[in-house]
């Protein structure tokens, strides 16, 4: 996803309120450089107060305060000949910027909204430690559904990537999970087929790319919860964090993920 929710917000609120921002902005009447600018900084500082209350910061900085709106902030419009044409430069870019976001934010809802079932977001360790390779694991039993979205955080690629250099056995199958992505996403913003012999529409696989300026937290555990989270707000349901790590359950509980934990396939497993 493109822009980063913050905890609380909605994808349709979201989308309400840059569309409602960018229909105040295509509003705005031509005037004359003072009125213009007026009129200008006048709906910069409000979708900035409305937008930071359902985007992170370093977005509402993107969409509305730009380093040219700092610029149009301090200018003595009565020195500035080219005060009409700074304006309208940043009134198209904002309308492009905006539009796009709109844009991004639909296709995500649709993606998500087309896809019923439940989503299943595995940590590492489960895809380093359980006995079966990835696209063999019953991820329906785990989900106890039918339909499942089985979604890879690019940060789970990352980490397999630090892995593939381990000692046996988990570098084996931390270089064979990372084979099986890179075959079945050619396309890292597609699905992929989860089960042999069934269709996408009801069982598939997604990688969960960074939005853009998104700056990781240090705790790869945390970061791994908060883009959950994230997910979940996203695709306007419940997201379920699939661990055999104890500590890790018990803190996605206490940020509101549900959590499974595979059954045990071997006797390590089951310590």
């Amino acid at each position: 996803m493109p822009l980063a929710m913050l905890p609380g917000a909605s994808l349709d609120a979201t989308i309400n309120t840059l569309t409602e921002h960018l229909n105040k902005l295509s509003a705005l009447g031509p005037g004359n450089k003072y009125e213009q600018l007026s009129e200008y900084l006048r709906w910069a500082t409000q979708a900035a107060n409305s937008l930071g209350q359902v985007v992170s910061p370093d977005d509402v900085d993107h969409l509305i305060l730009t380093q040219r709106h700092w610029v149009l902030c301090g200018i003595d419009p009565a020195a500035n000949e080219a005060l009409h044409t700074l304006v309208n430069t940043e009134l198209e870019e904002r309308r492009k910027v905006l539009s796009g976001a709109v844009e991004d934010l639909n296709m995500a809802r649709r993606r998500w909204r087309m896809r019923r079932g439940t989503i299943l977001v595995p940590d590492t360790n489960v895809l380093l430690h359980h006995k079966l390779p990835i696209e063999q694991v019953d991820w329906r039993s785990i989900a106890s559904d039918s339909m499942v979205r089985l979604v890879i955080p690019i940060l789970v690629v990352n980490e397999l990537d630090k892995r593939k250099w381990d000692r046996a056995p988990t570098r084996g199958r931390a270089r064979q999970t990372l084979r099986t992505l890179e075959e079945l996403f050619a396309d890292p913003r597609g699905s992929a087929n989860l089960v042999p012999g069934t269709s996408t529409d009801d069982t598939s696989m997604h990688l969960l790319l960074d939005p853009p300026r998104h700056t990781r937290m240090p705790d790869a555990d945390r970061e791994l919860i908060d883009r959950a989270l994230a997910l979940g707000i996203e695709a306007s349901r419940k997201v379920t964090l699939v661990t055999f790590d104890t500590s890790m359950m018990l803190r996605a509980r206490a940020d509101g993920l549900a959590t499974v934990r595979p059954p045990p396939v071997d006797e390590r497993e089951a310590d």
